[in-house]
């Protein structure tokens, strides 16, 4: 991309918000296409290819376990080669997975097609559109990351409705063929993801600094991956410095320090999110509960047809509800984002009532119980979702963040590839009900995980209140 003029960036304003804009694309065409295009796939699949529920649904698990299994190795991309260049790739890989979906005429064409190339694709994709917002932002990251994920959910909104209606008008080849066009926007996305060079830091520097000054325990640059700069020097030896130094030797060592920040030691980050065992909790609560997310989409449209009176098109406007609400937690987050409050508290009642609505939904009978039930699914999914950078932010330091989402999304592959097999299996058996039971099962304990982090951040705020009024 060099023929490309890079343009001059600066954290929280300016080309930061296009950012936002693209990772916002990015997230409508593979959060929404992945997500809104489930259970409708699944049952595509089982129809195309004369093959029974499990069998279908093997697809759609492949294809989800696939997206976590490759989280390490596109947070080691990005580390590497970065943003720009993981997010055109995954770009690429969906739209050749998808497209070339269209010739399919075998079950294992579809397995590596969609299953494989496709979720490589994704998870390139998702890596690299979450991670460029940690690069840009850092007072505004709380309203940035809800900002992009806003994009996912009013894919899952249309996905579900416009690819239920190009099934049933086009087929399943020439609906895969048209799905594909929609990842051009990865494309887009992925050009506009420029990331800070030494020449970028112009203007940055001292807002740096004064964030030094002020917390001198936050590294210097979060945003570009620095690890604590500010404690190998105190504010006196910076103010004796800056006194003595010239402008040129301020840029010199600007852009030392820029060097610094831009080449973390992956190993030395690896070793320290693997010591704490927060970080430990935190990678099994998101493997459960995304046994249940993953799960409940997979088996929803299916159980739902079969056991209600409701069609295909009422069933996936169901998902297109989940959207709805989606967009109303994701929003809720954003006008929350200024607001200080614990909120591993907020993550883990979120995971707690979507997980709940889960084990609810395996007694509908009705279709006002199915939307309104939608509806507390997709709340508490999207709060969950759109939680996830805070709470990582509180855990790590930004440049530690790509490999714990790696981290976090390997689990997520092993968990979906090992038991949601078993809840199709389980669903298979028993009319999808207890296969929805037992995903939901799944998210209860996600939230039960996490829990020990909820209490001891609790009884930290605690300490530190008590701390302050006894010192007033």
């Amino acid at each position: 991309m060099a023929f490309i003029r890079r343009p001059k960036l600066t954290k929280d304003s300016g080309y930061s918000w296009i950012i936002a804009f693209t990772s916002c694309l990015s997230h409508f065409a593979h959060m929404g296409f992945t997500f809104g295009t489930a259970g409708n796939l699944t049952i595509a699949h089982q129809e195309f290819f004369k093959v029974d529920l499990q069998q279908g649904s093997l697809i759609g698990t492949l294809h989800a376990g696939v997206i976590f299994l490759f989280g390490p190795i596109a947070s080691v991309l990005i580390k590497k080669l970065g943003c720009q260049f993981t997010e055109l790739l995954g770009g690429f890989l969906l739209i050749a997975g998808v497209g070339l979906s269209a010739f399919s005429r075998d079950l294992w064409h579809a397995i590596l097609l969609y299953g494989i190339v496709a979720g490589i694709g994704i998870s390139c994709c998702y890596t690299a559109s979450s991670q460029i917002l940690a690069v840009h932002f850092e007072q505004r990251k709380y309203l940035a990351f809800p900002l992009a994920v806003l994009g996912g959910y009013v894919g899952i909104i249309t996905w579900p409705i416009s690819s239920q209606f190009l099934l049933n008008k086009f087929g399943y080849s020439q609906a895969m063929g048209i799905m594909a066009c929609a990842h051009l926007l990865h494309i887009i996305a992925g050009i506009s993801f420029f990331e800070p060079k030494e020449e970028d830091l112009e203007g940055m520097e001292d807002n740096s600094e004064v964030d030094s000054y002020d917390k001198p325990k936050q590294p210097i640059d979060a945003n570009f991956g620095s690890d604590n700069l500010a404690m190998e020097f105190s504010p006196e030896d910076f103010a004796r410095d800056n006194n003595s130094m010239s402008e040129s030797s301020i840029s010199e060592t600007s852009s030392d320090m820029s060097i610094v920040s831009m080449t973390p030691d992956l190993k030395t980050d690896f070793i320290a999110l693997l010591k704490s065992w927060k970080i430990w909790l935190f990678i099994i609560s998101g493997m459960l509960w995304n046994i249940n997310s993953a799960g409940f989409l997979i088996f929803l449209n299916d159980y739902i047809i079969h056991n209600t009176n409701m069609d295909k098109d009422e069933a996936a406007l169901g998902v297109t509800i989940i959207g709805i609400a989606n967009i109303v937690g994701c929003v809720s987050v954003i006008l929350t984002s200024s607001l200080k409050f614990n909120r591993f508290l907020f993550y883990f009642c979120a995971i707690t009532f979507f997980a709940a609505a889960t084990i609810a939904t395996a007694f509908t009978n009705s279709k006002e119980m199915y939307y309104s039930l939608a509806v507390c699914y997709g709340l508490g999914q999207s709060i969950t979702i759109t939680c996830i950078l805070g709470v990582v932010t509180d855990l790590c330091t930004a440049s530690q963040i790509p490999l714990l989402f790696g981290l976090k999304l390997f689990p997520k592959g092993i968990g979906g590839m090992g038991v949601l097999p078993l809840a199709a299996f389980i669903g298979e058996a028993t009319g999808e009900r207890y296969g929805i039971i037992f995903v939901g099962c799944c998210g209860i304990l996600g939230a039960l995980t996490i829990l020990p982090v909820v209490v001891l951040k609790l009884m930290k705020g605690k300490t530190t209140a008590n701390s302050d009024d006894s010192s007033e």
